[in-house]
């Protein structure tokens, strides 16, 4: 979602130089493998922060390259007349200027805001300018083959306007081969053009590349990704071939944020959010840096370039909420392989803040690793059995085979206190909680009579009911919306019984289920609350193109109120902005909470204290303070640092529907600081677990619809639930 947010809000993107380089100093090449020093394996890379070159603000480098076996970084800088671009070449520990003589005397207009240099490819420099002229955005390529002046040779299709939406096409990338002819990412297909910037052809493809173009002397390569931005693979492209002639699909897990450049022997390395790997030219691929010990791993930051040097020493150009860093990667062949102490964590789904904890801390304590173990990749969701995995580690667990800490979403909690496969946290909670530094109000409920704590979540989010027609904060709960109900006509879209069941029901199994029974009193109250809001639905057997469910984007049409999950800061704009243009108004449902991430240590570890530690670190301010759109931070000054951010930059421009069928522009923007504070308070006042039991919700589900229309009595309904569930709450 970043790279989402990032795109949309800046419409700028960082692009990595591809090229060749020579054998460094120390002769090592990328790739050395690991020796054995006694029991232990040695040899690994080591991350360094380096510093950029002085005078340089570090804002205007927009590219990350290499000459002659150097790094090098491309800045804008001010010129009389305009703006200029500046080379600085890293050698020996320090940044000189590196100026040829075109890039010396070139000046262009102040509104460049996209650049990139390829250097002596085939005797010439190339370079692509994306400016914007007159309120659009065009591309220019320009070209020296004597070193000393520029050439314009910008392809006249991407001067042409679109005559409809006004409009010119302006490329992702470029990549050139050694004749000069050279290739154009559009996203939606890749242009091949001559020396002169004639077009030869347009080849269509398919979704699933990403940005990027990189070319050898023979192909041009665009790299492969999943719809999680994670790179899958890397197609080679012949200028005179429409499909690829060589598809390389990734051995390793690479992840996301990947930036591809290529060494003299033709092998790739690779720069994504799982480190760096190596992909040989007969296509075998190997990890090179494990993105757990670097700044690549953590969620709220990201590689906008990488170059790779044939010596084995690699350079990321990293971007993150914190600012800008130039990270140098080494090979030191007398550090440990692995750390003194690995810590390791299970979770089903993975979890952004839990993959920023177990970064930092592994950055903070160099002598422990923490490693997360994903039950079901966000790839593997749809074809893996949720039930399988569940039993699987479940069999780990009773065979004390279990990782040192849990995160528990999807499992059975209870079952696993009761067997005492859980470690009591209260030395670690309790006093986090006591103190204010993670919020009371959530903690508290994780509370064992006896002061125990099992478990406490990362995040959190909630439901938030948002509505222009009624006083959100008294029709906050089932009882309150009832009540809103029963005194005016409300229009709340179309649902089926199942949704209607599966909206409300989470809020009602803490107060109908009691000790494993059913509270009969307390199920006929709420039953008949239900079937009282149901009043204000349209209830359907199946949604149909023209009876979709409310959501948010009806607001400022047909309906009077709807329910929006909200999993923090940012993800609150879309849903706040909506209401703040129908001057309504917002409210927690039920000041509930979704627990997201609940973690715990499992009883067995031989690590008790330094699992401890790191929980207690998972939930410091230095981890939550990061949004990663997985919940609300559970700690105190973390929320507040949220509420407080500077968001005046975050806007989406999109169209919403008005009655009648009128569409309007609309900006999504930054909430207000009423808006946060707002919402400060709303989590600080979250008292209610919500308990989402799929068996509860299928038996209700079942019997609600004959007491809905009055076929059934109440009576008979709640002996109906009762029977259904007997069974399966005694277990």
């Amino acid at each position: 979602m970043k790279k989402i947010i990032s795109m949309l809000l800046i419409a700028s993107m960082l692009i990595a130089l591809a090229g060749c380089g020579s054998k460094g100093e120390d002769g090592k090449s990328a790739g050395t493998p690991n020796v054995k020093s006694g029991n232990a394996e040695m040899g690994r890379y080591v991350e360094k922060e380096i510093d950029f070159p002085e005078g340089v603000n570090k804002e205007d480098i927009f590219q990350i390259g290499k000459k002659e076996g150097d790094m090098c970084l491309y800045a804008t800088e001010e010129k009389e007349g305009g703006v200029g671009i500046v080379c600085y070449r890293y050698k020996d520990g320090s940044f000189v200027k590196d100026m040829p003589a075109w890039m010396d005397s070139l000046v262009m207009e102040e509104n460049v805001y996209k650049a990139k240099v390829l250097e002596d490819i085939g005797g010439k420099s190339y370079l692509l300018a994306v400016m914007l002229e007159a309120e659009n955005v065009r591309a220019h390529l320009y070209c020296t083959d004597d070193g000393a002046a520029m050439k314009e040779i910008t392809p006249q299709d991407w001067l042409k306007e679109d005559p409809e939406w006004h409009f010119f096409n302006v490329p992702q990338d470029i990549a050139v081969l050694e004749n000069g002819s050279f290739a154009a990412n559009f996203i939606s297909d890749l242009k091949i053009y001559d020396e002169s910037g004639k077009l030869i052809r347009t080849m269509q493809l398919d979704i699933g590349y990403g940005d990027n173009v990189c070319a050898d002397q023979n192909f041009f390569y665009l790299e492969k990704q999943n719809d999680m931005m994670e790179l899958k693979g890397i197609d080679a492209f012949a200028p005179d071939k429409d499909s690829p002639e060589k598809e390389i699909t990734c051995a390793e897990n690479v992840g996301s944020d990947s930036c591809i450049d290529i060494l003299s022997d033709g092998s790739f390395i690779v720069c994504a959010k799982g480190g760096f790997f190596k992909c040989s030219v007969e296509g075998e691929w190997s990890s090179l840096v494990a993105g757990s010990y670097t700044s690549l791993a953590l969620e709220n930051m990201w590689s906008s370039g990488m170059t790779a040097l044939d010596s084995g020493v690699f350079y990321a150009l990293l971007d993150g909420d914190t600012g800008r860093s130039l990270m140098e990667y080494t090979y030191d062949p007398e550090i440990p392989l692995k750390p003194d102490t690995i810590l390791t964590v299970y979770s089903v789904y993975d979890n952004p803040t839990l993959n920023q904890a177990a970064a930092m801390y592994t950055k903070l304590h160099p002598n422990v690793l923490v490693e997360v173990e994903i039950g079901i990749p966000y790839e593997e969701m749809e074809t893996t059995d949720l039930s399988t995995v569940l039993q699987n580690l479940n069999t780990r667990l009773l065979a004390g085979q279990g990782t040192d800490l849990m995160v528990l979403d999807g499992l059975n909690t209870n079952s696993l206190i009761e067997k005492g496969m859980l470690a009591d946290i209260s030395d670690v909670v309790t006093p986090m909680s006591e103190n204010g530094e993670i919020l009371k109000n959530i903690a508290d409920g994780y509370t064992q009579e006896d002061g125990a704590v099992y478990m406490i979540p990362l995040r959190y989010s909630m439901r938030l009911l948002l509505s222009g027609k009624i006083d959100t904060k008294e029709a906050g709960s089932v009882k309150g919306l009832a009540a809103a109900l029963g005194q005016q006509e409300l229009a709340l879209g179309p649902i089926t019984v199942s949704d209607f069941v599966d909206i409300y029901m989470p809020y009602m199994v803490s107060d109908v289920v009691k000790d494993k029974k059913l509270d009969r009193e307390a199920l006929a109250e709420c039953l008949e609350a239900l079937k009282t809001i149901a009043g204000g639905y349209t209830i359907v057997n199946n949604y149909t193109d023209s009876t979709q469910n409310y959501q948010t984007w009806d607001l400022p049409n047909d309906a009077s109120a709807v329910f929006s999950d909200t999993e923090g800061f940012l993800s609150a704009m879309m849903p706040v902005s909506i209401v703040n243009e129908i001057k309504g108004n917002f409210s927690s449902f039920e000041n509930a909470y979704k627990p997201i991430g609940e973690i715990g240590i499992n009883k067995q570890t031989p690590y008790l204290e330094q699992a401890k530690d790191f929980l207690r670190y998972a939930l410091s301010v230095e981890v939550q303070e990061g949004d990663f759109y997985d919940g609300f931070p559970m700690n105190a000054a973390a929320l507040a640092k949220q509420a407080e951010k500077d968001r005046s930059d975050y806007e989406v421009y999109t169209m919403i529907e008005l009655p009648g069928g009128e569409f309007k522009d609309f900006i999504i923007g930054a909430p207000s600081k009423e808006d946060c504070d707002r919402l400060t308070e709303l989590c600080k006042g979250l008292n209610k677990k919500v308990v989402d039991d799929v068996q509860i919700n299928l038996v209700i589900s079942d019997v609600l619809p004959s007491y809905l229309d009055g076929s059934s009595s109440l009576e008979d309904t709640i002996d109906k639930i009762e029977r259904g569930l007997s069974m399966y709450l005694a277990e």
